[in-house]
C-alpha cells in the first residue's frame, strides 16, 4: 500500500498554475496599455504622438487573443491536475496511512521517506516571457509537450473510469468505478449563514397583528 503512492503520483499533471497566473497578468497588462494607448493618440496634439500611440495601441490589440490561447491551454492543463487531484485523494491518503503505520510497527528500521513522483517540468516547457510566447508564429516546445501530457492523462483517465468494483455475489452486477471521479459541485462549499433581515420598527409595527381585548378574554 505504501509502494502505491509512487504509482499514483507518476502519471500526475504537470501544475502550471504559476505560468497561467503570469500569461494572465500579461493578457491584463496588454488590456490596459490598449485602453491607454487609445486614449493617448486621442488626446495627443501631434501627428507624430497620436501615430506612436496609435501603434502602441494596435499592437498590444494583437497580443490578446494569443494570450487567451495560451491561457486556454493552460487552463486545461489546470483542469487535469484538478481532475487527477480528486481521482487520486483517496490511494495517496491510504498510502501515507501505510507509511506511518510502516513506521509505527518498526521504529528501529531506516525507511526511506514518501517522495512524489510527478513528472518535472523541463526548461523549455516555462514560459518566461509571455509576450515573446505570444508573438511567436510557430507553436512553442512547450505547446507540443502539454499536448501530448494532456492525451495520455485523458487515456489514463479514462483508463481508470472503465475500472468497476464486481458486487461479493457474482449474480448480482458491479458495485461502482474503482476510482469514482466527478466534476466539482460548486454548492459543496460551505457557505457562511445568511444574516438576518430584520423589518423596521414603523413596517414591523403595520404588520403585527394584535388581538382584540374582548378576544383575548373569550
Amino acid at each position: 500500500m505504501r509502494d502505491s503512492y509512487k504509482a499514483e503520483t507518476e502519471w500526475a499533471p504537470l501544475h502550471v498554475g504559476r505560468q497561467l497566473r503570469g500569461v494572465r497578468l500579461a493578457a491584463e497588462d496588454a488590456r490596459q496599455l490598449a485602453i491607454r494607448s487609445q486614449a493617448e493618440a486621442q488626446a495627443a496634439t501631434d501627428a507624430e504622438t497620436a501615430e506612436r500611440h496609435s501603434r502602441m495601441a494596435a499592437s498590444a490589440a494583437a497580443l490578446q487573443p494569443a494570450y487567451r490561447r495560451i491561457e486556454a491551454r493552460l487552463a486545461e492543463a489546470m483542469d487535469d491536475r484538478r481532475a487527477w487531484e480528486q481521482i487520486t485523494a483517496g490511494p495517496r491518503r491510504l498510502a501515507v496511512a501505510a507509511d506511518s503505520e510502516l513506521r509505527r510497527r518498526n521504529p528501529g528500521k531506516p525507511i526511506e521517506p514518501l517522495r512524489s513522483a510527478e513528472p518535472r517540468a523541463p526548461e523549455h516547457y516555462e514560459i518566461t516571457n509571455p509576450t515573446e510566447a505570444a508573438r511567436a508564429a510557430e507553436p512553442a516546445e512547450w505547446v507540443a509537450r502539454l499536448a501530448e501530457q494532456r492525451r495520455a492523462f485523458q487515456e489514463k483517465l479514462e483508463e481508470r473510469q472503465n475500472v468497476m468494483v464486481p458486487d461479493e455475489d457474482p449474480d448480482y452486477d458491479f458495485i461502482g468505478q474503482a476510482w469514482p471521479w466527478q466534476q466539482r459541485d460548486p454548492d459543496a462549499i460551505l457557505q457562511p449563514p445568511k444574516p438576518e433581515l430584520r423589518p423596521c420598527a414603523g413596517v414591523e409595527q403595520l404588520t403585527t397583528y394584535e388581538v382584540p381585548e374582548r378576544e383575548a378574554g373569550e
